[in-house]
């Protein structure tokens, strides 16, 4: 059993990378019992964010951590988050549009499956993404900016011309490369 300072500490160590949130797994893995989560969370040392989802209360707040907190409310019964951010979302993160999205859009695995009710601020989209269409981008897992603009191409969620508009300023910025463009035939039609 680890002392409690080597216990705020590696905790401190697993909830930084996700902006100050850990779910119980980790707490355990790091010498927490789950008997004393409560007095925890009482103490204002935590702060409950969902179903076996906490934050340490001391963490400095960020943007990314509502996006953090949404893909850790996907993870599975291994504890690994199956949610990545895509669509509009992804848009929005990557700084090539200026919509600002009214929910969180994520792409999970045609097998994912919650036993309670999608909570309103999300929209799912059911899809298995091959690797190479996912990135890490500030600890955050989003849908490639190529795969991010083929997707809405394909949901018809957003205008053609923002998305024309995104895809030059992506190319401009070097988030989309010219063979990425080659191998996408939907991009690249939509580029001339």
């Amino acid at each position: 059993m680890r002392n409690p300072v080597e216990k705020r500490i590696k905790l401190l160590e697993i909830s930084s990378p996700q902006f100050g949130l850990f779910t119980a797994k980790q707490a355990e893995a790091c010498g927490y019992s789950s008997h004393h989560f409560n007095h925890h969370v009482n103490s204002g040392e935590w702060v409950k964010e969902d179903r076996g989802l906490f934050r340490l209360a001391t963490y400095p707040a960020s943007p990314e951590q509502v996006y953090m907190r949404w893909q850790l409310w996907t993870r599975n019964r291994q504890d690994r988050p199956q949610g990545c951010l895509s669509h509009e979302t992804a848009l929005f993160i990557y700084k090539i549009s200026d919509i600002l999205p009214n929910k969180i859009h994520m792409t999970v695995p045609r097998d994912f499956r919650r036993n309670i009710k999608i909570p309103g601020i999300l929209v799912l989209h059911y899809r298995n993404l091959p690797e190479d269409s996912v990135q890490i981008e500030s600890g955050l897992t989003l849908t490639t900016p190529a795969r991010t603009l083929e997707d809405l191409l394909d949901t018809g969620t957003v205008d053609k011309s923002i998305i024309q508009e995104s895809l030059h300023k992506a190319i401009e910025i070097g988030l989309i490369t010219k063979r990425q463009l080659d191998q996408s035939s939907s991009l690249s039609k939509l580029r001339d």
